[in-house]
Parts: C-alpha cells; structure tokens; sequence
C-alpha cells in the first residue's frame, strides 16, 4: 500500500513538472499563409454634449452609444525573412456596424460595395489593406496604407501609434503563474517625452485550456493609464480649428490571449475595455471671429471576442 502511494506521489510529481515547464512564445510564420479571423463586440455607453456657457444659452443633447460590431479579416503572410520576421498584408473582408439591430455600414469586400455614408463619412479610407512587419514576438513596424488615414489626421502620428500599442510576447521563457510588465511611452508628434503618455500592461500566464481543439497558452492582460495628452492631439486634429482642453481620458482594458505555443499562432482574444473621457472644446463659429464652448462627456464599453475561423 505504501508502494503504492509512493508510486503514485511521484507520477503526479512527474506529471506536474511536466506541465509547468517554461516555454518561449514565438509567432512561426510561413511565406504563404492565409489566416482569417472574426470578430465581433458590443459597445454600450453614453455621450453628452453641451454647447454654450453655463448659465447661458445651452444645447445639450445626449446620444446613446449602443451598438456591436462584426469584422471578418485575413492576413497574408507575403514573405519570412531569416530572423522569422514576416511581411504581412491584413484585409478587412467584412465590416458590419449596426445599432438597435439596423446596419449603419455593411461592407463585404467581395461585393466591392460602397461603404461611405451619412453616417461615417470616410469609412472606406480606413478599410484599406494594410501592409506591415511583424517579428516572432509580435512587434509591428514598417506599417503601410494607412497614408488617406493620416491625412484625416495630419498632426497626429497614427503610424505612431499604432506601432506601440501592441502587446508583444515576453522575451524570455515562461512557466504558468510567472507575472511580467511591459512600460509602453505613447507620444503624438511633439507629446514625445515628458507630455508623452505612458501604459503600464501587466501580464500573467494563467495556464492551458484548449480552444477551437488546439492546446493554448492563456495569458492574462491588464493596463489602465489616462491619454489626455494624445486625445486632445486626436481630438484637434479630428476638429479644425477647435482648441481641445482635456480633463480626463481613462482607459482600462482586461483580455485574456489563448495563443498556442506549438502551432506559433493567436487562436483567441476576449476583452474588456472601458473608456471615461471628458473634453472642453473652442468651436470657432461659421463666418465669425467668435467661438462657443462645447463640452464632452463620454463613457463608453466595449466587450468582444476574436478567434481564428
């Protein structure tokens, strides 16, 4: 009986050993590839503007921000260089957006239908395919076709941008429970360096669960910062001739990435983001040297999963 228990202590040790041993993460891309992934989330959340002074003549009008969206999109991998860095090209195959169950924009790239409305003026700018570099860790650069988009914005680095909000895998090996951080400066043109903005994402390897069949890694993610530096940049360039005064632009964000370490892929993404943003404006009045003021009070949530199809 003793033999037996003994026999069984070390199995189970055996077995646990096995399974907390550390990996390296690493994305393997083959020139040819052809992944697709979906998407879809819902936002839910409120924004409330006020135009004019207090006390005053005031317009306030508050629009709700329920809606969810549906995005299928495919990457190709065109070429993998020596150190396993790839040229990606990422299209957007299907975009739908819709509110209280009515489309607003239905875009299907096989249809070649138009996507610009009333209602998002410009959308078919931002569906463009784009053209990048990713490393086995997942970094972005070189990113191309973003050229219409920026000239929407011209005094904001979306290039910029984009290149740093990305949560890379960690650099060395990994055991289930291990905890890293990753300090991320976010700047906007001149707002680099001290006006920058800065996210701390905190990371843990939560275990394995198996996903769509495939055995995955789960990752645990977690940042939360305030943007008023980059939202006023984003919301000037958005508004010519405005002068955005900042009080607040909070973000949290909480996911969780099920990337699997034998195939080298992302198989999933679930995530949470909540967004508290609250903004004074100068709007210059039309043929007028004068301007009113135009308040902005936005909370909004955004709650969705992605997986490769």
């Amino acid at each position: 009986m003793k033999k037996t228990i003994l026999f069984i202590l070390l199995a189970a040790f055996i077995c646990t050993a096995a399974v907390a041993e550390p990996v390296l993460l690493r994305y393997r891309f083959t020139e040819g590839d052809e992944m697709y992934y979906g998407m879809q989330a819902d936002t839910s959340g409120s924004l409330t503007t006020t135009i004019g002074s207090p006390g005053k003549s005031e317009t306030k009008q508050e629009v709700p921000l329920d809606m969810t969206t549906a995005m299928t999109w495919r990457f190709d991998v065109k070429e993998v260089d020596k150190d396993g860095v790839a040229t990606i090209v990422s299209t957007i195959e299907k975009y739908n957006l819709s509110k209280d169950g009515n489309a607003v924009v239905d875009y299907d790239a096989s249809k070649k239908n138009d996507v610009d409305s009333a209602a998002l003026p410009g959308m078919a700018d931002m569906l463009v395919p784009l053209t990048m570099k990713m490393d086995p860790r997942g970094i972005i650069s070189d990113v191309k076709g973003l050229e219409k988009t920026v000239g929407m914005s011209p005094d904001f680095d979306i290039k910029n941008l984009l290149s740093r909000m990305q949560m890379p895998l960690p650099e060395q090996p990994v055991d289930v429970g291990d905890k890293w951080t990753q300090k991320t400066n976010l700047g906007a043109g001149e707002l680099e360096g001290a006006g920058a903005a800065q996210l701390v994402t905190h990371f843990e390897f939560i275990g394995y669960e198996e996903i769509k069949g495939i055995r995955c890694a789960k990752l645990h993610v977690k940042f939360q910062g305030d943007l008023s530096s980059i939202a006023g940049k984003m919301l000037g360039s958005a508004t010519p001739g405005s002068v955005p005064d900042i009080d607040y632009m909070n973000i949290i964000f909480t996911g969780d990435i099920y990337f699997a370490p034998e195939a080298g892929v992302t198989v999933a993404v679930e995530f949470i983001m909540d967004q508290d943003i609250s903004a004074t404006m100068n709007i210059p009045l039309k043929g007028k040297s004068k301007s009113k003021p135009m308040h902005m009070l936005m909370n909004m949530s955004l709650k969705g999963f992605y997986s490769l199809q």
